[in-house]
């Protein structure tokens, strides 16, 4: 790594869900959904807390998606960015229906962040 310093890691990006690692106190664990990036950190809002908070992008790590989850994916050529649902999982890939295109993409789950487009209740 090194190098660049305030750009987000790759998978980091608003709508993705997110848990905050041991570093970070007080909300160590919690998950939310990153509402907004800027220099350094990204805005989350935690479902416990009910609000946005700013967390450094090195407290936070990438929540491992589930089936039926909507996903991003953020790695792997001519699908980068696209959205889908992930419909099921097999071993280390995740079979994922790309929204846009309704086609079924079989994709390592290593290229997939979870994302929440609906978190926060009406505001």
């Amino acid at each position: 790594g090194g190098g660049g310093g305030e750009a987000p890691p790759e998978w980091l990006s608003e709508d993705v869900e997110v848990q905050i690692t041991d570093g970070f106190d007080d909300y160590e664990n919690q998950v939310g959904v990153v509402k907004s990036l800027s220099s350094g950190l990204a805005s989350v809002y935690l479902y416990d807390e009910e609000q946005e908070i700013a967390v450094p992008f090195d407290c936070l790590t990438r929540v491992r998606p589930s089936k039926h989850n909507k996903v991003k994916v953020f790695k792997g050529g001519c699908d980068v960015n696209m959205i889908g649902t992930l419909i099921n999982i097999d071993g280390a890939d995740g079979i994922v229906k790309i929204t846009s295109t309704d086609k079924l993409r079989i994709l390592p789950l290593e290229f997939l962040a979870k994302i929440v487009l609906d978190a926060s209740k009406d505001r």
